[in-house]
């Protein structure tokens, strides 16, 4: 009853707050939670403590002059796009209008596109990866030399929730929503990295 309008959610709530930015990362299995008795005080209480923790943070010089700067795409290898085999029972339709629904949901050729200034690299996903398949990006990317990764959900486009095989497997609301099979994490996964692997060039 409180999402019966148009409106950015906390991360728009946050940015109109603190005139700063907000950027989503990844969100697959990241549940909302409301940590105050309303939305509003929900939303100034995730204010305050991003506020506290930047005012505690290190600061990092992550671009100089003459640092390298520049953006890639990197197409994402799939399987062919298929319901989730509990998609159909979950929600109560037939397996024929499960195949087409899910055919009109999936980009048929999504990528990851990511840029980078300086030490700072961002990789953004054009679905919704869970926090697991984004660390697994993020420390490529460190391992890189890249001083912060940040992994970005929802970004030119929407291919679903992307989850490891384990996630898949188990089911539940997530893995209906989900369009490539069980590999498809992994696959989200070597594209980021690749995509990562493409920004190291830059500096050449």
């Amino acid at each position: 009853a409180k999402e019966l309008h148009t409106r950015g959610d906390w991360p728009g709530a946050i940015s109109d707050l603190t005139g700063m930015a907000v950027i989503q990362g990844a969100i697959g299995d990241v549940l909302p939670k409301e940590f105050g008795t309303s939305s509003a005080e929900s939303v100034e209480i995730v204010r305050f403590r991003l506020l506290d923790a930047m005012r505690s943070a290190r600061p990092q010089i992550v671009w100089q002059p003459g640092m390298p700067v520049g953006a890639v795409h990197v197409p994402i290898s799939l399987d062919p796009i298929r319901p989730h085999p509990t998609m159909a029972k979950s929600y109560g339709v037939p397996e024929v209008f499960a195949d087409s629904i899910v055919g009109q949901f999936a980009p048929p050729h999504p990528s990851v596109t990511a840029f980078r200034i300086g030490k700072l690299a961002v990789v953004g996903v054009p679905g919704e990866p869970t926090s697991t398949l984004g660390r697994q990006i993020r420390d490529a990317g460190r391992r890189m030399g890249f001083s912060s990764v940040l992994v970005c959900s929802h970004v030119n486009g929407w291919m679903g929730y992307i989850l490891d095989p384990a996630d898949y497997d188990r089911g539940g609301y997530e893995a209906t929503l989900s369009f490539y099979g069980r590999n498809e994490g992994a696959k989200v996964v070597a594209a980021g990295v690749e995509a990562l692997k493409k920004l190291c060039t830059l500096a050449r």
